[in-house]
């Protein structure tokens, strides 16, 4: 599968949940890693490429949570589990949660942006 990511994405080290819903079908996803402009997540179940969730991110010491839409762009089967690997690029995103998601992300990954940036500089 090719790279088509659009921002820096930030590995998660804290047990970022996602509550995300479909029509009535509700669930709990684990967050792997995240962007400014989508995220990798862990879900139970299988969807289409171009569906659209609600997500809402619920982000360690930050309030409120970040809510959003999300279209799955790719998903596969994990090799070590019954769980998806899905990407997801995110809809608008409300002023103040996206301010809380800017400051969560690089306040919190400092050490995985330098690496990322600075390096060979």
């Amino acid at each position: 599968m090719a790279e088509q990511r659009l921002g820096l994405r930030f590995k998660m080290n804290d047990n970022v949940n996602c509550l995300f819903s479909k029509g009535y079908d509700n669930g709990l996803a684990t967050t792997l890693d995240m962007s400014m402009k989508g995220a990798k997540l862990l879900l139970d179940q299988e969807y289409s490429k171009d569906e659209v969730l609600q997500l809402s991110f619920v982000l360690p010491n930050f309030s409120p949570n970040v809510e959003t839409n999300g279209k799955v762009v790719w998903q596969e089967k994990s090799s070590i589990s019954d769980y998806f690997l899905t990407g997801i690029s995110f809809d608008e995103i409300p002023e103040l949660q996206k301010g809380n998601l800017y400051k969560y992300l690089f306040s919190g990954h400092y050490n995985q942006l330098r690496d990322n940036c600075w390096s060979g500089v």
